[in-house]
């Protein structure tokens, strides 16, 4: 059992690396956000960096992106997936 929880801790570190991740997470778990509401909430990082950083969490099944047609616009929420690094 302990052999799984530092196979899992491992994992999730690897997945969380860097200086923004936990920052935008922290911000999609309480609310759906649109990535300019992310720019102006995520302090200090630039547009290029949110924009890796969103689609490495995507990748990772962390966040969720979600287009919206009536108006049209993308939002990203935080994953069941996501919502479980809590635990």
């Amino acid at each position: 059992m302990l052999l799984i929880s530092l196979f899992e801790s491992s994992d999730t570190m690897e997945i969380l690396n860097g200086k923004w991740k936990v920052s935008i997470i922290a911000c999609l778990c309480y609310q759906p956000m649109r990535y300019s509401e992310l720019l102006k909430e995520v302090k200090g990082i630039s547009g290029k960096m949110l924009s890796r950083e969103l689609k490495d969490l995507e990748m990772n099944q962390l966040i969720e992106r979600m287009l919206n047609t009536a108006p049209v616009a993308v939002e990203y929420k935080i994953t069941e997936y996501g919502k479980r690094l809590n635990n």
